[in-house]
């Protein structure tokens, strides 16, 4: 688990508090555009990974937003800085729906294990977008909502799509599309929304250090302040009834938010320290990492073993399951070693 938020605290402490975020943007989708022109090994190889740099500035994004009930209208300026520009997100959302019948076209009939990740990794690039539009809580026009529609239907109009895949092309891309535009509507779990106590980040959902933050005197809320068993359950039975995304999404911004909380401790002892190697042996001992990741087990216990009769469509708890840094396609496994994480 350590070595992936590691990872990606690497990437977070280049990318983190820039004003220039949408040139960075641009400056990927442009080698992208060279990467496509490429042999087919190499051009699969290197897409996935450029696909991963726009993932990763997505992520951060939503992090930006985590626990902002109002989208965009209520941020500080110092954060609207941060913020892709909106047109640039959606240009972006639709291109990479597009580059999705260049390199994945539905007539492949080889469908190796890591074609299917390499799928995999677009579609979830394309649902951290999506949901990342959704919490900006900007109306897009009917024009744009068609054009996303239109491209998504296109993109995927004769894959046969099985597993996780199909239930978040089939299911979550549709219900964003249903509900991009609602912005003012009650969100009938607004009870677990607070329950789950999730800071915002000028709150301090993570301990990014930067002056302006010190000079607004705001202090870092470390660790974050979850406890599943006041929301989770209400969440799980919410996921199986008819306004399901609803549910489900406070339960994919809770887990994200574990996730991004700890990756963020990475980063901070990493400026701490100058360096993250340098911090594999102190991390053992750092108290605030040890609460967090105890914070992160409880949780991931709360939300994929759930008793009872009823249970989730396993391709939803997956599609939840997926955003995790270090999940495993072995559900039971990857419980047990959770497990094994709160009794030591």
């Amino acid at each position: 688990m350590s070595n992936r938020h590691r990872l990606l605290a690497e990437v977070w402490r280049h990318l983190q508090g820039r004003n220039d975020v949408a040139s960075i943007l641009r400056e990927i989708i442009g080698t992208f555009e060279f990467t496509l022109l490429e042999d087919e090994t190499r051009r699969t190889e290197k897409s996935v990974q450029t696909v991963i740099w726009i993932k990763t500035i997505f992520d951060l994004q939503r992090c930006y937003l985590s626990g902002n009930a109002t989208g965009v209208h209520d941020c500080p300026p110092y954060i609207l800085s941060y913020l892709l520009p909106s047109k640039l997100l959606f240009s972006t959302i639709i291109y990479l729906t597009n580059v999705k019948t260049r390199l994945f076209p539905s007539q492949t009939t080889l469908q190796t294990r890591e074609f299917i990740r390499a799928r995999h990794i677009l579609v979830q690039t394309l649902l951290s977008g999506l949901r990342l539009l959704l919490l900006r809580k900007e109306k897009i026009t009917l024009q744009e909502a068609k054009r996303l529609q239109d491209a998504i239907n296109f993109s995927w109009k004769d894959d046969r799509l099985h597993g996780v895949e199909g239930f978040m092309v089939s299911n979550l891309f549709a219900a964003v599309l249903d509900s991009v535009n609602e912005t003012t509507r009650d969100n009938p779990y607004t009870v677990e929304w607070l329950n789950a106590r999730l800071p915002s980040y000028a709150a301090g959902l993570v301990s990014f250090y930067i002056s302006s933050l010190e000079d607004l005197g705001l202090r870092q809320q470390y660790p974050l302040n979850i406890m599943p068993e006041t929301f989770v359950m209400s969440l799980i039975h919410g996921i199986m009834e008819e306004d399901w995304m609803y549910a489900y999404w406070v339960l994919f911004d809770t887990l994200w938010a574990v996730e991004c909380a700890i990756t963020q401790r990475y980063v901070d002892l990493s400026r701490q320290t100058g360096m993250l190697d340098s911090i594999q042996l102190g991390v053992h001992t750092d108290e605030t990492l040890e609460q967090l990741n105890q914070t992160r087990t409880s949780l991931i216990i709360s939300v994929f073993r759930v008793p009872g009769p009823m249970t989730p469509t396993p391709t939803l708890l997956e599609s939840l399951a997926i955003t995790l840094l270090d999940w495993s396609e072995d559900l039971d496994n990857f419980l047990s070693r959770q497990d094994s994480l709160v009794v030591s």
